[in-house]
């Protein structure tokens, strides 16, 4: 059985869902699994060697003209396939994080109509190149694309699956009308999709209420680590306890919620300390600065710290033994 993940690029940023299916793919690769990854939009930043493949399709600057200028939808091949330069992406991808909600709205949607948005031909080569994997499953890496699961299905006769990960946190900041229309679309082309796959039982009956999408086909696949790289506690018995927040650091991720539960654990005489580490653009430094004032406020700061991204655990381990 052939299997293809299509991976959404995050540009220049570290993407749990990257790292997530990158690290996925890889394993199963390992396993002798015939597995694809495929990304989209831009190439895959992971702190794991990179298994996807060389091309991008849907680039992230294609996409972005045809959806400003009604002329790039019409310029042969040709003409466009330089924008899918695998530099040019990565360059581009530097400001994907500096997008505001407003701009995203109408992409968004039009990503959500598949075949009958601006991005036609765009799907037309990703139908082209996936013919040359043979696959017998596509899986999409979020509900954002159940408007291509459709085509997808009849073109390539193939079963399409759908990985939910957080639609709501991008989702939900969009302004209406582009808000209302995309959870319309997605309730409307849910149905195109054969099983939705969710991390925890939580977002499984959250995503399963919140997108109306059919119960008997949304199944729990927890999340999973590689055991053999997760090394003894770094903490000796006598320090303090130490609690961990690993993710990207913004309103949406909820960094201040877990501060707020820290600051509480001291008031109540507990001997704790709070390292936060992950992906800070520049959109949400103001975001962190505001989170250590309160910590500073309630005279908590001096057992926080941010030590921004950290790498696989084998490789923080060959750069201590260097």
């Amino acid at each position: 059985m052939k299997v293809v993940y299509l991976i959404a690029g995050a540009g220049g940023m570290y993407c749990g869902s990257c790292l997530r299916d990158n690290r996925l793919a890889a394993t199963l690769i390992a396993q002798g699994r015939d597995v694809s990854l495929v990304p989209l939009y831009t190439p895959i930043r992971t702190d794991e060697p990179d298994v996807s493949e060389g091309r991008v399709y849907f680039g992230g600057v294609n996409v972005y003209l045809q959806q400003r200028f009604r002329l790039f939808r019409m310029l042969p091949n040709w003409a466009t396939r330089v924008f899918d330069a695998t530099s040019l992406l990565r360059w581009a991808g530097r400001f994907a994080g500096s997008t505001s909600p407003e701009q995203l709205g109408p992409l968004t949607v039009s990503m959500l109509k598949g075949e009958n948005g601006a991005q036609r031909r765009e799907l037309d080569r990703l139908i082209g190149g996936l013919r040359e994997f043979a696959p017998d499953i596509v899986n999409l890496p979020n509900l954002m694309f159940v408007g291509i699961a459709g085509r997808l299905r009849s073109e390539l006769g193939v079963r399409v699956l759908c990985t939910l990960s957080g639609e709501d946190i991008f989702l939900d900041p969009l302004p209406d009308p582009y808000r209302r229309d995309a959870y319309d679309l997605i309730r409307e082309r849910a149905g195109d999709v054969d099983a939705f796959v969710a991390p925890t039982e939580y977002f499984s009956t959250f995503a399963t209420e919140r997108f109306n999408l059919p119960h008997d086909r949304v199944h729990v696949v927890p999340l999973g680590i590689a055991v053999d790289e997760v090394g003894p506690s770094a903490c000796a018995p006598n320090e303090p306890f130490t609690i961990g927040y690993l993710a990207r650091i913004c309103p949406e991720k909820g960094l201040e919620n877990l501060v707020d539960a820290f600051i509480r654990l001291r008031k109540a005489g507990r001997r704790c300390r709070l390292r936060a580490a992950g992906y800070l653009g520049k959109r949400d430094r103001a975001y962190l600065d505001a989170v250590v004032a309160k910590l500073r406020r309630h005279q908590a700061n001096d057992q926080f710290e941010f030590v921004d991204w950290i790498f696989a655990v084998h490789r923080i381990e060959h750069v201590e033994q260097r």
